[in-house]
């Protein structure tokens, strides 16, 4: 007799076991594939069957995102019925791929929460395309057409990424045309289906760079017949070590009056560099953009302390074009610390 209570004690727990509301659900994903933008809201549905014996109740549904909308009745549905959840995905101003989650929790006895799934990509209008991807190169439509890498100091390393987006009905394997040999370019995912965004990744190794201050460049991509080019910025600086020795650039003069001068006249003037500090100084870029300045020195010339280093500055005026005033700017990069970077100006009237 024992042994049958027993028996019966472990059925009655069994069965409490299994007792109670389940949640089956048919489906906990949904694709909805590649959709224009003008359907605005597109829904799906999810069912799930109770398969317990007691009534099942959808408690809560909740996304992750304001655009998906989970809609549903917290009605009972008895045993052998079916619930229904109602998703829908708001797709205005939103191009591209999309995957979103709705975490549904029921009164089921186990396995209450459940997390439902829908993704799709999103063909966009062309006036949210353009108001999200401004650059439109044909088949490729980008949010910007430059890569700031900011301020870098050597040796290190910069990132930076464009978003963009494949305005055609077509795969697209946008691909590497030019880049200077300073930047990689990673472009992910290599192949890109209609209605989707790719990533255009960028990382800038100063170390390969001979480059110092503000350096500008292209990067230049294709995707079958269509081609952008994109800006590269980055503004190199050195690295210094905080408490060690250093030296201190002086610059004499610190500007160059040519006083009135005519159109037609070629100068040299000269710009008498200094190390007041008690470490060696390098020069390590010296440059005018002005066509009618140039200037001469050594890249990475070293000025010991205590010394000077004499800079010959070349001044042809003709190449000043029809401008009444010269004011150009010689830009001196060096490893000061405190002045990494000094300018001089160079100024005069031009008469006729």
């Amino acid at each position: 007799m024992p042994r049958l209570i027993i028996l019966a004690v472990t059925l009655l727990s069994a069965f409490s076991l299994i007792a109670g509301p389940k949640a089956t659900w048919l489906s906990d994903s949904h694709d909805f594939g590649a959709f224009d933008e003008d359907l605005s809201t597109v829904t799906c549905q999810f069912r799930a069957v109770n398969t317990g014996d007691e009534p099942l109740v959808i408690l809560s549904a909740r996304a992750n995102c304001g655009c998906t909308t989970p809609r549903f009745s917290k009605e009972p549905v008895a045993p052998g019925d079916t619930a229904v959840i109602t998703v829908g995905y708001n797709a205005v101003g939103r191009p591209g791929k999309f995957s979103k989650k709705v975490l549904v929790t029921t009164n089921a006895s186990s396995g209450a929460k459940t997390t439902l799934y829908i993704s799709g990509t999103v063909i966009g209008t062309s006036n949210t395309l353009r108001g999200r991807y401004p650059v439109d190169r044909g088949s490729m439509k980008l949010r910007s057409d430059m890569i700031a890498f900011g301020t870098v100091e050597k040796p290190a390393v910069a990132t930076d990424y464009i978003e963009a987006y494949n305005a055609s009905r077509d795969t697209i394997r946008p691909r590497v045309v030019r880049r200077p040999q300073f930047v990689d370019i990673n472009i992910m995912p290599p192949a890109v289906p209609p209605g989707e965004t790719f990533v255009i990744a960028g990382l800038f190794a100063t170390p390969k760079c001979d480059r110092w201050d503000v350096v500008a460049d292209t990067l230049s991509l294709a995707a079958g017949t269509d081609t952008v080019d994109i800006a590269l910025t980055a503004i190199v600086r050195e690295h210094f070590t905080p408490g060690a020795k250093a030296p201190q650039i002086r610059l004499d003069p610190a500007t160059l009056d040519l006083g009135r001068v005519g159109h037609a006249a070629r100068l040299r003037r000269q710009l008498t560099v200094s190390n007041a500090g008690n470490a060696p100084l390098i020069i390590r870029q010296v440059s005018c953009l002005d066509p009618a300045v140039s200037v001469t020195v050594k890249r990475d010339a070293v000025v010991k302390p205590g010394k000077t280093l004499k800079i010959p500055v070349d001044i042809d005026l003709a190449r000043a074009g029809n401008s009444a005033m010269l004011n150009a700017m010689i830009v001196i990069i060096a490893n000061d610390p405190v002045v990494p970077r000094s300018v001089v100006r160079v100024v005069g009237e031009l008469t006729e």
